[in-house]
C-alpha cells in the first residue's frame, strides 16, 4: 500500500493586495504536490481584496478562507493561519508573490530525504527597476542546529523570509508572531530555528518575491515603521548574544542606526528622531568592541557622538553628491541593500 503524503499547511496572509492575489492563488492551485491546504486570511482589507481571492479559489476545496472585520497586522493573520493549519508540515506564501509548480515538490523531496525540520529554497527577486535576480545556492547542502543559527542572525545564506521555506509545523508550538508589531518575522524565527536539528538548502530558485519598496530601510520609514524595525534588530541581537552565536552584530547594527540617523538628518520633518538614535549608539554600544569589527562605523559613530554638527555637515554634503550623480546618471534605480 502506498505511503500517503503528508499534508503541507501553507499560510497565506491577505491585505489590500486585489490586483496581485489571483496570480498568488494560480500558482498554489499548480503546484505539483498536491497534499495541501492553502489557508488564506484576509485582514481587513478595504479594497476588492476577500473578493478576488474568493473569486480565484473558485470550488477548490483545498482552500479555507477567513476574514478579519478591522485590520489587526499580518502577524495576527498568520496566527490565524497557523492555529487553522492541520498539516504536519507548513509553508507561507505572500499573497503579492507568487511560486514555481515544483516548489513544494521539490522541498518535500528534500525533508524527505534528508529528515530535515527546515527546507529552504532560493527565490527570484523582482526589483523595482524591472530587473530579476536569482538568489540561491548552486549545490544542496544541510547545517546543524548552531551552523544554521549563524547564518541566519548574519542573514547569508539564510535570511530571516518566511516565504521560502518548509518547515515541520511542530517548530511553532508555543511560538507565535507578535501582533501589533511588524518585521514579525525577524522576532518569530529566531525560536524556531532554535529547535531545528537539521536545516537544508536545496538548489535552485522555487519562489517569486516581488520588491515594492527599495530595501528595509526605506520600507520602514515609508511605512513609518521604523521603530518597529529597530525594536526587532534589538531583540535579534539580545537573542543572538543568548545563544552565542553572530559575533559581529555590534557592526550590523550600529551600521543600519547610522543609516536611520543619516535619513533623519537629511528629512527635517525626521529630526526628532535624530536624539534617540544618538542615545542608543551611546549607551548600547561598545566602542572598543567596534573599532575591532569596523574602525570605519566606529569612526562614523565616534563622530557622531563627539562632532554632531560636523557629522550632520557631512552627511548632508555626501547627500547632495548622492542626489548631483543620479540627476546626471540615466535613472535606474538600484535596490537598496541592509549591510
Amino acid at each position: 500500500m502506498a505511503e500517503v503524503a503528508p499534508l503541507i499547511s501553507i499560510v497565506v496572509p491577505v491585505h489590500n493586495v486585489e490586483p496581485y492575489v489571483a496570480k498568488c492563488v494560480r500558482s498554489l492551485q499548480a503546484q505539483t504536490y498536491g497534499h495541501f491546504e492553502a489557508i488564506m486570511v484576509d485582514d481587513g482589507s478595504t479594497d476588492g481584496s476577500y473578493e478576488a481571492c474568493r473569486a480565484a479559489i473558485g470550488g477548490d476545496t483545498r482552500f479555507r478562507l477567513f476574514r478579519n472585520p478591522v485590520c489587526q497586522g499580518v502577524a495576527a493573520a498568520r496566527n490565524v493561519g497557523l492555529e487553522q493549519a492541520g498539516g504536519s508540515l507548513l509553508g507561507f506564501v505572500d499573497p503579492d508573490d507568487w511560486i514555481e509548480p515544483d516548489m513544494y515538490a521539490v522541498l518535500y523531496a528534500a525533508h524527505a530525504a534528508s529528515g530535515a525540520d527546515i527546507v529552504q529554497c532560493g527565490y527570484f527577486n523582482h526589483l523595482l527597476d524591472g530587473r530579476v535576480l536569482e538568489n540561491g545556492v548552486e549545490k544542496g547542502v544541510c547545517f546543524d542546529t548552531h551552523a544554521a543559527l549563524e547564518l541566519l542572525f548574519a542573514d547569508k545564506a539564510i535570511q530571516t523570509f518566511l516565504w521560502n521555506k518548509l518547515y515541520r509545523k511542530s517548530l511553532f508550538d508555543g511560538v507565535r508572531f507578535p501582533q501589533g508589531r511588524t518585521f514579525e518575522d525577524m522576532l518569530a524565527l529566531p525560536s524556531v530555528f532554535e529547535r531545528a536539528g537539521r536545516v537544508c538548502i536545496v538548489e535552485g530558485c522555487k519562489y517569486h518575491y516581488v520588491e515594492r519598496y527599495k530595501g528595509i530601510v526605506s520600507q520602514a520609514f515609508n511605512e513609518n515603521r521604523w521603530a518597529d524595525y529597530l525594536y526587532a534588530l534589538n531583540a535579534k541581537r539580545a537573542k543572538a548574544e543568548a545563544l552565542g552565536v553572530w559575533k559581529d552584530s555590534e557592526r550590523f547594527v550600529v551600521n543600519m542606526y547610522l543609516r536611520f540617523l543619516d535619513r533623519c538628518l537629511v528629512s527635517p520633518s525626521l529630526s526628532g528622531r535624530v536624539a534617540g538614535l544618538r542615545a542608543y549608539l551611546k549607551e548600547n554600544v561598545k566602542g572598543g568592541r567596534l573599532w575591532r569589527q569596523s574602525p570605519y562605523l566606529a569612526f562614523r559613530r565616534s563622530l557622531c557622538l563627539h562632532c554632531p554638527e560636523t557629522y550632520r555637515m557631512f552627511t548632508l554634503f555626501l547627500h547632495g553628491l548622492k542626489r548631483k550623480r543620479k540627476g546626471g546618471g540615466n535613472g535606474r534605480r538600484e535596490a537598496d541593500g541592509t549591510s
